[in-house]
């Protein structure tokens, strides 16, 4: 048989048995998944994040709010979005007698119903060969194996999504109303799990008036009634948030307080900083500020129009950092962490290839290699994968990033890296250098945005963009500060002692009292002279905040200080306005000065 036969045959025999290889797949997905929850439920002796959760925490909530509401009791009002909590975990407990592993073995179910569907996405859209391997990233995919054994709801949220793409696409295509009902009832279970899928329904309305040979009226019907579903299970949700606050509300009541934790003056683009174990995110006293305004009225999205009329390029530039800080390849911890729980996997450690940095390389790589193609008629249906992913970007970076937000849209970037990395087994040795060069180009595009673009704009561009946007540092009601957050910030230490400078000038009130932030490795007493005027205050080890009167224009020189004790200072700041030893410093103090 020559090599043509066999290449048929080959391809015949992938053909036969794709949809089983599928399965396969899938049931991979179930057992990884299950296999790293057993892992999990090990630590700490069973007291952990999986079987045990602080109380502190979300996944803490979401088990005592499911069980409250399966046994009948229900909150005063629903604060995070509500499907997952008082109807899915509702159902599996009281099906279960209450038992959590019940719900990990039904989120591993989950995740290889999403991995199946996911593989069907890419064959209809790129070919069998995208198919498999967009549903090997999708089982192996470490985030996605992370979060299934946890009380949290990133896990129905993949599935919520996939489905919903993959039901548009067979709406498209066979024009048939029950796939676009079941849309609209999937698209609505979506928004009750996270509420920026609300977001998705223009363009899902969209892709059904631009259907080709279909009459206006059958439209308009497909339309009313996708659009009844979509509510109808929002509805009950809605109806009891309205009673409970006496106003129109929504089926949640949290959106101001998720909005604001990213959309302030001192507002970091993420939910905390990669490499850290699961913990408390930075709540700034600009979201304390705006948590005020909301109690007397003002709402955050006005809250936030106005800091944009105001600070339009500090604004935007935000925005910008959150845009690129999605496409990052580590991940942002919240209440599981990679780096915490995640050590304890050894199936995490051994499935490399699913890491994000991988899997989104070669999705971006697949999103700029098709760009040619998708204004092609018989490319429509790739140009609505490319709106499902732009606009999922867009509706989380509204926000703020966490690895855990950016999970459910995983699946449907494993389409495009499928698309790209079959394309180029299947079709290398065809092109011509200039094809090859641009699929090269596409790579190392989706590297270098994976990989280093995020820090390559902060170290390098960030702070000379803020002395523009913001010449005279962040400005709140009663203080100002020249340095950024912490959280994904590049706060460094500068050991000091005896006999040192330290200087800052702050563009404020003559008058005032500053709040200086000091780390320090011993306990013990810091003796120093604010502009000439001695003072004493008390260490402890680890950081310190310390406050004492001072001006706009202060001097400090250490007289004595515990040993190991540093001045913080951020590295992504700088207004030319911080000193060490007569000497002006890369970035600015960590300081804040209250002037009133």
């Amino acid at each position: 048989m020559d090599q043509s036969n066999s290449s048929n045959a080959g391809t015949a025999i992938f053909r036969r048995f794709f949809i089983k290889i599928l399965w396969i797949t899938a049931a991979m997905a179930v057992l990884l998944r299950i296999g790293t929850a057993l892992e999990f439920s090990v630590i700490n002796g069973g007291i952990n994040n999986m079987l045990a959760p602080p109380a502190v925490s979300d996944l803490h909530t979401y088990i005592k709010l499911g069980r409250e509401i399966a046994r009948g009791t229900w909150p005063a009002e629903f604060y995070y979005q509500p499907f997952y909590y008082a109807v899915f975990l509702p159902v599996i407990y009281l099906c279960s007698g209450f038992s959590l592993w019940a719900v990990i073995f039904i989120q591993a179910v989950l995740g290889g119903m999403t991995t199946f569907i996911a593989g069907l996405t890419a064959k209809e859209l790129f070919g069998r060969t995208a198919g498999v391997i967009a549903a090997i990233f999708t089982a192996i995919s470490t985030p996605l194996l992370l979060y299934a054994p946890f009380h949290q709801n990133e896990t129905l949220q993949c599935f919520n999504l996939t489905l919903l793409f993959y039901l548009l696409l067979k709406a498209i295509r066979k024009k048939n109303l029950l796939l676009w009902s079941a849309a609209g009832l999937v698209a609505g279970i979506a928004t009750l799990t996270r509420g920026n899928i609300l977001l998705f329904i223009p363009l899902i309305l969209l892709a059904l008036w631009l259907q080709n040979h279909l009459a206006w009226q059958k439209k308009a019907v497909f339309s009313v009634v996708l659009l009844f579903l979509f509510v109808s299970v929002q509805l009950p949700f809605i109806i009891y948030n309205t009673r409970a606050k006496n106003r129109f509300t929504g089926p949640s009541t949290a959106a101001d307080a998720v909005l604001a934790l990213g959309n302030t003056p001192e507002s970091p683009p993420g939910g905390r900083n990669a490499f850290l174990p699961a913990g408390p995110m930075e709540y700034p006293q600009s979201f304390h500020d705006f948590m005020a305004n909301t109690a007397k009225g003002i709402s955050v999205p006005r809250q936030m129009l106005h800091w944009m009329l105001k600070e339009p390029g500090a604004f935007f530039e935000l925005q910008f950092r959150k845009l690129l800080l999605f496409w990052d390849g580590r991940e942002l911890p919240n209440n599981v962490s990679l780096y915490g729980e995640g050590t304890y996997s050894v199936l995490l450690r051994l499935l490399i290839p699913g890491r994000s940095h991988f899997i989104l390389t070669f999705a971006l790589a697949g999103m700029l290699f098709f760009i040619p193609g998708i204004k092609r008629k018989e490319f429509r249906n790739r140009t609505l994968l490319y709106a499902f992913v732009i606009l999922y970007w867009g509706a989380i970076a509204v926000f703020y990033i966490l690895s855990r937000f950016r999970a459910p849209v995983i699946p449907l970037m494993t389409v495009f890296a499928g698309a790209f990395i079959s394309t180029i087994l299947l079709r290398w040795k065809k092109w011509d250098r200039h094809k090859k060069y641009l699929a090269v180009l596409a790579a190392a595009s989706g590297c270098f945005l994976t990989v280093g673009a995020y820090d390559f704009y902060a170290d390098n561009f960030e702070p000379a963009v803020m002395r523009l946007c913001r010449s005279k540092g962040t400005v709140l009601h009663n203080a100002v500060i020249d340095h950024g957050p912490f959280t994904c910030g590049a706060w460094q230490l500068a050991e000091i002692t005896a006999g040192t400078r330290i200087s800052k000038i702050f563009c404020a009130a003559d008058t005032g009292k500053i709040q200086w932030t000091l780390q320090s490795q011993n306990s013990g007493t810091l003796f120093f002279k604010v502009n000439g005027t001695e003072m004493l205050k008390n260490l402890e080890t680890g950081m310190n905040k310390i406050e004492f009167p001072a001006s706009a224009n202060t001097e400090l020189e250490i007289l004595s200080v515990p040993a190991g004790t540093a001045a913080v200072f951020d590295g992504r700041r700088d207004y030319g306005r911080s000193g060490l030893n007569g000497q002006k410093i890369p970035g600015e103090w960590i300081m804040r000065f209250y002037f009133r």
